[in-house]
């Protein structure tokens, strides 16, 4: 974190964080992020960055089909993005 704040970077986005989950491994995953003491930006479109990348590259190897929906927010994935305030 010192690397990104020396070069002028205010926050650095954690990814993910799976909001009142029972998932005891993504529980980890929350409590290990909450050790920054960043914030929790609720997002109502959160996709994966997989699902993302796999998007793009189908478009960009067939720009006519369609890619079909899949549901953005599972209820294994995350709900929201934990950013920390480099400080």
């Amino acid at each position: 974190m010192l690397y990104l704040k020396e070069r002028g970077m205010e926050s650095l986005d954690l990814g993910g964080y799976a909001l009142n989950t029972t998932d005891e491994h993504m529980q980890h995953i929350n409590e290990f992020k909450d050790g920054f003491n960043g914030e929790l930006v609720e997002m109502s479109n959160y996709i994966s960055h997989s699902l993302y990348c796999y998007r793009k590259l189908s478009h960009c190897l067939n720009p006519h089909a369609q890619v079909e929906e899949e549901n953005p927010q599972p209820d294994h994935r995350a709900h929201g993005r934990f950013i920390e305030t480099i400080a």
